[in-house]
């Protein structure tokens, strides 16, 4: 209408503006609104984590370090993200990065010692959180160059008897619950 009647003429353009801004008046107020990107890997994670207590929990930021290491290995190893997640959460579901089992693998992946300096493209520390997730891909992808899924499976949990005949099951469970 104010347009219409400043093409007629009758207002000029400091009295359109004016009335215009006069007929605007808001109706509802929205708060901002917040943004949060979610990492899959790192959700699944903290979601499904058992309870950690000591120095070698990872926590809060290091989940998502967690996270990126293993979609960093995952690519460069050509390790499904939800294998890797599957192992980790079968291994050492509580995250403890100084973690030592009975058999005496250490870490994150649950890697044994002699692995320490058997992968050059992982020069950090076993116990910490690059060290053991690129250990652990760069094992788990070596297995899978020589056998088959399942195959590979046992031979990452140094399975030899059959009462760990259920592993592979087992990871694949944890696999799927993750997802893609």
């Amino acid at each position: 209408v104010v347009g219409v009647v400043w093409a007629m003429g009758l207002l000029t353009i400091s009295q359109m503006i004016r009335t215009e801004l006069r007929a605007v008046t808001p109706v509802v107020s929205i708060a901002p609104i917040e943004a949060r990107v979610v990492d899959p890997v790192a959700d699944h994670l903290e979601q499904w984590r058992w309870a950690c207590s000591g120095d070698g929990c990872v926590e809060g930021e290091a989940v998502g370090r967690l996270a990126t290491s293993i979609r960093t290995h995952s690519e460069r190893t050509g390790v499904p993200v939800r294998l890797l997640v599957g192992i980790l959460m079968v291994e050492n579901p509580w995250l403890d990065t100084v973690a030592v089992s009975h058999a005496g693998a250490v870490g994150l992946m649950q890697v044994m010692p002699m692995h320490r300096g058997a992968w050059p493209e992982c020069p950090s520390a076993l116990e910490s959180i690059e060290g053991s997730v690129c250990r652990g891909a760069s094992i788990f992808s070596w297995f899978m160059e020589r056998g088959n899924e399942k195959e590979s499976l046992l031979r990452y949990n140094g399975c030899r008897q059959r009462y760990c005949e259920g592993y592979p099951h087992k990871v694949m469970q944890e696999a799927d619950l993750y997802g893609d």
